[in-house]
């Protein structure tokens, strides 16, 4: 039965069910065929929930215990009152529950004893989706199917494997039911018109047909179907529900609402007299014969034009039935059949362009720490002209972007090809990089002879990827990159001493393995309910004279909940580990797409520290960066969101920054730790706190922090504006 029809309750069961689940819809609520075994289904938090239970634990307030199966809906669609899945069915032949719902990419038949528990399953094969399911014998399945747009009645044969098709048409044939003799099958057929203007012959009314059954063979598909109810403007017939002594029980809306009827099968269209016209059909019927009456004018007038002399001169005699072929021909020339499909031919269009500024990572994620001379260098402020291009399904996707330079840095350019056809995506990435390095004349480094590197310099990067992509699950994701990353630090000729410097190369190898987990769902904007959690492992490898092998592990974890009138607590967890031949520095300070980087200059790394690359770990706020760094890290955040304009205060205004804006209270927690002290002495551990404001200004999300370091407010806070929630 779909979702939101009505359920066959004849009972106080049902408020019973809702009682033990307040806030939570019940989808469907079903009976054996002795009404002794329940099984319903609650829907909640983008979940749908099956409980198996009896009659008599409902009827003494016992409620049912764990869930027998879940089905987790698609969290990118707000509406799912189309979803049909999980399917509910009692099979008196075998004594269990069916359920159908897809799994994996593949329609699954689940079957479950009476007390719940799991019996076997079968995966339908060649099959995108069922609309109903009906058990004809132990091991044979009548089926309402459909494949690539296709739907029809089908018979299953659970043992052999092999689908038999009752109807095969070109008609949408969905909503099965049988009478209680399975002598006859009853379903909702039709098939749309190709125009409202003229007939065609392709075209199938909608409505409840039925079909004699037979014993289900091969031959049942040529048997013509009968119509039993039509729909019409504003009548429609669904669900259709055998019953006994010949009655069928179906959903009409004759009165304008949709409710439940029950008819004899016997009265077919043409042998029932029409139900008593409600006060829309009398306006639709007094309508109709002025409409009538029009067209019965017109009619006559054409009569008595047909003598003129004039007219046969400038028309014909035959120009009326010339022209209704011509529209006959049109009409058939337009409608949809076999024939007339073509192999898809790819065709791109302009999916968006975009002309914004920002200050993101892209690639920079990691930087090579002897390329970048020690230093974190964070993404400066610039223009980035960027634009996307699709196929009409969206399986080929194309973007292309070019960051414009900024004072004395360079510019970034980026292609990006991305295959979203199966289920397990791909994407290759061509990254070009250009970034200045601020002179320091107290840095102390020197190449293989002895000399110190000038103080100008540039990073040039070229960057290759190959990515993959596989849903395991709705919010559950497995990637993996495979990249190659070219490095050169070019030393500008400012003197005669820097002229004919070399410039730094390095080749690296980068794999990246991530599992990801989003179980978040929107509540206001910019606030969540739910958690995420994300797991990466990096390995590196270089080759050249300065061969390493090193690796870095990171765990990210965050929980959202609200607490009273959208008020929001946010908990962060992120832990990270780097080991091998070489190290990875985490370093602590600000936040990310930060406008204006805090940096503790005085702060100045060795050569010789047995580092390969370096990282960012954000948000830390409360001190500048190069406060805290080592090999290994773990960070808290807590976050406590306030929508001041949205719940709390009634206030809405025509300044949509003012109606979003959020405050926030918040407290940091991190340490580090290092095997070797190759570093600057810091703090193991430190702490900060503060608040925050944040909304959305232009198309932008900004963000405002001010935060104390753990002495308090003695000391001198630390602000921060950012491009980034």
């Amino acid at each position: 039965m779909p979702v939101g029809a009505a359920t066959k309750i004849t009972d106080s069961l049902e408020y019973k069910v809702k009682g033990f689940y307040p806030g939570s819809p019940l989808l469907r609520l079903e009976y054996s065929a002795d009404h002794k075994q329940v099984a319903y289904i609650m829907e909640r938090d983008h979940k749908r929930k099956l409980y198996i239970t009896t009659a008599d634990r409902l009827s003494l307030q016992i409620k049912a215990g764990k869930a027998t199966a879940v089905y987790a809906l698609p969290p990118w669609i707000s509406g799912h009152d189309a979803d049909p899945y999980p399917l509910l069915h009692w099979s008196e032949e075998d004594k269990k529950w069916y359920t159908v719902q897809p799994e994996q990419g593949l329609v699954q038949v689940k079957r479950y004893n009476p007390g719940g528990l799991y019996a076997d399953r079968r995966k339908l094969y060649g099959v995108d989706g069922v609309n109903t399911l009906l058990t004809w014998s132990r091991d044979r399945w009548l089926l309402a199917a459909y494949r690539r747009a296709k739907s029809d009645i089908v018979l299953y044969h659970a043992g052999k494997l092999r689908f038999t098709p009752l109807t095969d048409d070109q008609d949408d044939n969905t909503e099965l039911a049988t009478d209680d003799s399975k002598s006859l099958l009853i379903y909702r057929s039709g098939y749309p018109a190709d125009s409202l203007y003229h007939k065609d012959s392709l075209t199938k009314a909608y409505g409840i047909y039925t079909k004699a059954a037979g014993d289900a063979g091969n031959y049942t598909a040529k048997i013509p179907d009968l119509l039993f109810r039509k729909d019409s403007a504003y009548i429609s017939w669904h669900n259709p529900e055998g019953l006994t002594h010949n009655e069928l029980r179906v959903q009409q809306t004759v009165d304008g609402t949709a409710r439940y009827d029950t008819l004899r099968l016997q009265q077919h269209v043409g042998s029932v007299s029409s139900s008593l016209p409600s006060p829309w059909l009398k306006d639709y019927l007094k309508d109709k014969r002025g409409r009538d009456s029009l067209a019965a004018l017109e009619q006559k007038w054409k009569q008595e034009d047909e003598g003129s002399v004039l007219s046969a001169i400038l028309k014909g005699n035959n120009s009326k039935e010339q022209a209704k072929k011509q529209k006959d021909s049109t009409a058939f020339a337009l409608a949809y059949t076999s024939k007339k499909v073509r192999p898809y031919i790819l065709q791109l269009y302009s999916a968006y362009f975009s002309a914004r500024i920002n200050n993101d990572y892209y690639i920079n994620r990691l930087q090579p720490y002897q390329n970048y001379l020690g230093t974190f260098k964070f993404p400066d402020v610039s223009a980035m002209v960027s634009g996307g291009f699709s196929d009409l399904f969206d399986n080929h996707h194309f973007n292309i972007g070019y960051r414009m330079p900024a004072g004395s840095e360079g510019s970034d350019f980026f292609f990006r090809y991305e295959n979203t056809a199966k289920k397990l995506d791909w994407h290759i990435l061509f990254f070009r990089k250009v970034e200045s390095l601020q002179p320091d004349a107290q840095r102390d480094w020197k190449d293989e002879l002895g000399r110190p590197y000038p103080q100008q310099a540039k990073v040039r990067t070229h960057y290759y990827e190959l990515g993959l992509h596989y849903p395991i699950r709705y919010d559950w994701s497995l990637d993996f990159t495979a990249a190659a990353r070219r490095d050169r630090t070019v030393f500008l000729a400012s003197d005669r001493y820097s002229l004919n410097y070399e410039a730094l190369q390095t080749w690296w190898n980068i794999n990246n393995l991530s599992l990801s987990v989003n179980k978040l769902h929107p509540t206001i904007p910019f606030l969540y309910r739910g958690w995420e959690a994300k797991l990466m492992v990096d390995g590196m490898v270089s080759t050249g004279k300065k061969a390493t092998v090193l690796y870095g592990s990171i765990f990210k974890f965050s929980y959202h909940q609200p607490l009273y009138r959208d008020i929001n607590l946010v908990v962060q967890a992120n832990a990270g580990h780097s080991g091998g031949q070489s190290k990875i520095l985490y370093n602590f300070g600000g936040l990310d797409n930060n406008i204006v980087p805090r940096v503790d200059t005085s702060v100045r790394f060795s050569q010789n520290a047995p580092y390969a690359f370096q990282s960012l770990v954000t948000p830390f706020r409360g001190y500048k960066q190069n406060s805290l760094y080592g090999s290994s890290y773990a960070l808290l955040n807590i976050d406590l969101y306030i929508p001041l304009f949205n719940r709390l205060i009634p206030l809405r205004t025509p300044i949509s920054a003012l109606n979003n804006l959020q405050l926030g209270l918040f407290t940091d927690i991190a340490a580090t730790s290092r095997t070797r002290d190759y570093l600057p002495f810091s703090p193991s551990h430190l702490q900060s706190f503060g608040c925050s404001a944040r909304t959305l200004l232009a198309g932008y999300s900004i963000r405002f922090d001010i935060a104390w370091p753990q002495a308090g407010f003695s000391m001198q806070p630390v602000w921060y504006v950012s491009f980034k929630l």
